[in-house]
């Protein structure tokens, strides 16, 4: 499937940099960090199709998506067909030294507020939320928020919003209600996108214009690393229950050419160890700029098979 080979050559071209300025930082995670760089490096042939190593780092784009793909394929089952609907939760940034405090603090009263909803209304609440943290530049400070799907109706989920409010406002917890965002019911599994997608967002790739941004954000991610370590950051409760999220360590993927040696990845490919052609034929898009309203945008060529959302206009 070279499409599929389109995509991973796509994702793992696009975390290189990033893992090797946290390499650089030779810390304790050096180890982490290099199993990463050493995700899908080589690819074995056997009876016409493909073997893989995964590294299932949470900042490997390679695994992070493939990850997303499974938690889709195993919840989605069980929650179409039910009342449910997407909830943000956020509060005001806080400074490195208490990004820690504040994800406890936010599993914390999403435990209270669901144990008061089963002692006002005599039922279990059911659903399930992520943990993602951002990272402002500007200010220098983490903004961990939740996903949150609920088994609720509009009505219930503006309380459950109006209690996580209570709540930081009893804890002295600053946080606006407009920092509150209540979705609508889900009706198609690419809304579950949302609640499944990466626990950390970070720049990476065309994002990263220039050697000091790509340090900065390198010290950034370890950062939240060292916080969320050994952390579960999908919650589920009710009667949504929890499974393996964990992806298999060997991928295979059928071939329609035949080869004979392993592939190695090198830079933007991966190259067969004999004869060095090329595994995917298909160039890494390069930029170009254009105008726009009298102003310099960036955007990149598409690719066949390359995520859509790779080619969002830049400003």
């Amino acid at each position: 499937m070279i499409e599929t080979l389109q995509k991973r050559r796509y994702a793992k071209w696009l975390t290189q940099p990033l893992v090797k300025e946290l390499l650089i930082l030779d810390n304790p995670r050096k180890w982490h960090y290099q199993n990463i760089t050493n995700c899908c490096s080589t690819g074995f042939i056997e009876d016409d199709r493909i073997k893989m190593h995964y590294c299932k780092s949470r900042l490997c784009l390679v695994c992070a998506r493939i990850k997303t793909a499974s938690m889709l394929n195993k919840y989605y089952p069980d929650l179409k067909g039910r009342d449910m609907r997407m909830v943000t939760l956020t509060s005001r940034n806080v400074p490195l030294k208490d990004l820690k405090e504040r994800i406890a603090f936010m599993k914390q009263q999403l435990m209270y507020v669901r144990r008061l909803n089963t002692r006002v209304v005599g039922v279990a609440m059911n659903g399930l939320y992520t943990v993602e943290v951002t990272y402002n530049p500007t200010s220098k400070t983490y903004h961990p928020h939740v996903h949150a799907l609920l088994e609720a109706s509009a009505d219930k989920a503006h309380w459950f919003v109006n209690q996580w409010l209570l709540a930081c406002k009893k804890h002295g917890v600053k946080a606006s209600i407009r920092g509150q965002h209540i979705g609508q019911r889900l009706t198609n599994p690419r809304q579950l996108l949302e609640i499944f997608k990466y626990v950390t967002k970070f720049p990476h790739g065309k994002e990263l214009k220039d050697v000091e941004s790509l340090r900065q954000t390198a010290k950034m991610v370890d950062a939240i690393m060292v916080t969320i370590h050994n952390k579960r950051m999908v919650i589920t409760f009710g009667n949504i229950r929890a499974h393996d999220e964990s992806q298999h360590e060997v991928s295979t993927i059928t071939l329609d050419t035949k080869y004979e040696s392993p592939f190695s990845w090198a830079n933007d490919n991966w190259y067969d160890q004999i004869t060095g052609e090329e595994l995917v034929p298909i160039k890494i898009p390069t930029p170009k700029v254009i105008k726009y309203k009298r102003k310099d945008k960036e955007y990149y060529d598409e690719v066949p098979g390359v995520p859509k959302d790779a080619w969002e206009l830049k400003h």
